[in-house]
């Protein structure tokens, strides 16, 4: 299987050119995170509630956008 043989990095890239080619957006929410390890809990697993909160506004933004993405403007 590709995706789980490949590196990251090619994983991601082989995304980027799906979502483009099917006008899809992406994500990033490892990137949100990658440098934060207090957004983790004991585990270090799992994510504490900083965490949650940072990932749930990420996720919220893109939506937000995307929603209005297709809205017509009035003028």
């Amino acid at each position: 299987m590709l995706l789980a043989t490949t590196s990251s990095g090619v994983r991601a890239a082989l995304a980027q050119a799906i979502a483009q080619k099917r006008h899809l957006s992406i994500d990033d929410l490892f990137g949100c995170v990658i440098d934060h390890p207090e957004y983790t809990s004991e585990d270090g697993v799992h994510f504490n509630a900083n965490g949650q909160r940072i990932l749930g506004k990420q996720v919220a933004q893109l939506v937000m956008k995307e929603s209005n993405r297709d809205r017509p403007s009035h003028a």
